[in-house]
């Protein structure tokens, strides 16, 4: 709890926002303490796998987590993270058992599939971009409606026959509780 003057905001984003909320008792209650005034940014989630992995797309990728199955893993910035919901996700709907390693961070799942420790990952558009680009991942599809203006040749999990697969993360301002509306 801050002051409700209008002067003290919070920028939150979908983690301590919604999905740590759902699950973990915290000192504050989004629904009474903050008011939301507007999303600041919305980001895809990029599915990439390791260079050496023999995929070209998601239909690809997915084909080849179901002749693994158990065997196929993907590293993402922790458990409870938009990332690891998307893979759960990913699971769902195509019918895989992709097993979810967390890391600490985004880097550090980034890195985990680089190294080929494991076999792909969900994560920040901005973070895998360099990745990418330089050849050592490979982008397969972005996680949101729309393409990204960052991967633009990538398609989407929708365009890559999941239609029900936007899962973007995103961030918004919020002032507190109290603060008046005028304001």
């Amino acid at each position: 709890n801050g002051p409700n003057d209008g002067y003290t905001l919070v920028v939150g984003g979908i983690a301590p926002i919604v999905l740590v909320p759902a699950v973990k008792k915290l000192r504050y209650d989004v629904d009474k303490d903050l008011v939301p005034l507007g999303l600041i940014w919305r980001s895809p989630q990029v599915f990439a796998v390791r260079a050496s992995l023999d995929v070209k797309t998601v239909a690809d990728f997915v084909a080849y987590a179901k002749a693994n199955t158990g065997k196929v893993t993907i590293g993402s910035a922790g458990i409870g993270t938009v990332p690891h919901l998307a893979c759960e996700y990913l699971n769902k709907v195509a019918g895989t058992s992709i097993l979810h390693v967390p890391y600490r961070d985004v880097n550090s799942g980034t890195m985990a599939t680089v190294g080929n420790i494991t076999q792909m990952f969900f994560g920040v558009s901005t973070s895998a971009k360099s990745q990418i680009d330089s050849g050592a991942l490979r982008g397969l599809a972005v996680s949101t409606a729309q393409r990204s203006v960052l991967l633009p040749n990538l398609p989407t999990m929708m365009e890559s026959g999941y239609p029900t697969f936007n899962m973007p993360g995103w961030g918004g301002l919020f002032a507190t509780a109290g603060t008046p509306k005028d304001v």
